[in-house]
This record gives structure tokens, C-alpha cells and sequence, in this order.
């Protein structure tokens, strides 16, 4: 998506009837968030002086693809994020958030725990829970962590 189109979703994000176009405010909203997750990640690179290429270099992949996150055009799979995390000493559940998915070290975490995965499973299936219980719930498993193991 170019600059003008951007210009284009804007001016029609309000039907000719005055209401809110949802679709087209979604469209903006989305491509909005992508844009500026790729301008922080390049702030981060210009901010340690690397340049495009030693930046893609050190995540494994090409400078036209890494060129292409910072502009809002691609989504990195999960291990780009994980590297990019890496490599801008970011938070990697901070930057998994930004691009809104789920960290790679807690879909790790689900593969190789039934016990935690099946309780998830169980908890967000269980139609005889309000979305209120399900919320207690998992503030109960939070409060548990924070309470025994986290000092």
C-alpha cells in the first residue's frame, strides 16, 4: 500500500452519510500499527548505527525483506521477531505484542506442557463458563505464579 492509498483510506473512513465506515477505519487502523512497529524497529537499528544490511544479516534474512518490515509491507514470521528482539536487546513478548501474535517461547511452552495446555484448552472451551469466570480463572493461575514462585 503506497502513500497515496493511505490518503484514499483516510479521506473514506467516514461514509457520505455521516457514519462510521468500520471496514476502511479496521483497513487504516491495521496498516497504522504495521507502519509503526516497522518505524520503531528501524529507530532501533539507526540507534545502533547498523545498516540495513548488517541488520538483515544478522537476522538471516535479505535487506529488500527487512527494508520491507520497517515499512509496514511484510509481516516477519516468528523467528524474525524473536531475532529482531534479540539483536534491539528488546522484550521478545513486547515485540511478539506489537505485531500481534503470541511469543515463540510461550507456544514452546504450551508444545511441551499438556498439563498447561490442556488446561487452556479446557477453560476457553468450557461453555458453561462465563467469559467473567474465565477472566477469575486465569487471574487465580496468575496470582498462584506470583504468589509461589515469582520472588
Amino acid at each position: 500500500m503506497d502513500k497515496n492509498n493511505f490518503n484514499d483510506i483516510n479521506s473514506t473512513s467516514t461514509s457520505t452519510n455521516g457514519r462510521d465506515n468500520t471496514k476502511n477505519n479496521d483497513l487504516l487502523s491495521k496498516y497504522s500499527e504495521e507502519r509503526s512497529v516497522g518505524m520503531e524497529l528501524r529507530l532501533h537499528r539507526v540507534d545502533r548505527k547498523l545498516t540495513l544490511r548488517d541488520a538483515a544479516d544478522r537476522m538471516g534474512i535479505s535487506e529488500n525483506y527487512l527494508s520491507e518490515i520497517e515499512r509496514g509491507k511484510k509481516n516477519p514470521n516468528d523467528d524474525i521477531i524473536r531475532n529482531a528482539a534479540n539483536l534491539y536487546n528488546l522484550d521478545e513478548k513486547y515485540l511478539f505484542d506489537r505485531f500481534n501474535k503470541i511469543p515463540l517461547v510461550v507456544q514452546e511452552e504450551l508444545m511441551d506442557n499438556d498439563s498447561i495446555a490442556r488446561t487452556l484448552y479446557d477453560i476457553s472451551t468450557d461453555s458453561g463458563l462465563t467469559v467473567k469466570e474465565k477472566e477469575e480463572l486465569y487471574q487465580a493461575i496468575d496470582e498462584l505464579y506470583k504468589t509461589h514462585f515469582k520472588k
